[in-house]
């Protein structure tokens, strides 16, 4: 059943009235077009852009390579030793992370959050990475900016409502 609606097989999938979204991308900025305020993307073009690149560091540079199916696939068919699997993780992570704490200082407009004083798109790609970087034993102390973010976001009854473990499907082993 799942599978006629989403072909991936994965999560997320947004029910609508409309019809089923898939992918983070598409369902946010679905979600931000639908219910524009609070507004995820800042005013300007240049502003927005900056916003939707700092997300998509998160979501297209980190997120994939320490995804669960892509451990799992180093695990099972590649054979790799959970030390090594951690290992790549813990790089990918560490290297977007680095990244982003260098976007984040050079931005005068960072207020708390990843762009100004309210969460945007960027704030909601972070918060699930950095409770997945939490799971791998990832040094956060070094990211510091990150780490502030993350506190103000959590701080946010829709962020602590949409954590993993608020999450049923996110809890599922199979």
């Amino acid at each position: 059943m799942y599978l006629s609606r989403n072909p991936q097989g994965l999560v997320p999938l947004l029910e609508t009235d409309e019809g089923d979204i898939i992918q983070s991308p598409a369902i946010m900025e679905y979600l931000e077009e639908r219910y524009p305020t609070p507004a995820l993307l800042p005013n300007g073009r240049l502003h927005r852009a900056r916003v939707r690149a700092m997300a998509a560091l998160v979501g297209c540079d980190i997120h994939p390579l320490n995804n669960r199916r892509v451990l799992e696939y180093l695990r099972g068919p590649l054979r790799q030793p959970a030390p090594a699997v951690d290992a790549w993780a813990a790089e990918w992570i560490n290297t977007g992370f680095a990244a982003l704490e260098a976007i984040l200082a050079s931005d005068e407009r960072q207020s708390g959050f990843c762009f100004g004083s309210l969460p945007t798109l960027a704030d909601a790609y972070l918060v699930p990475q950095v409770y997945s970087a939490r799971r791998f034993g990832i040094d956060l102390g070094v990211y510091p900016r990150i780490l502030e973010v993350v506190r103000k976001c959590e701080a946010l009854p829709a962020f602590v409502q949409a954590l993993p473990d608020h999450q049923l499907d996110a809890l599922r082993t199979t």
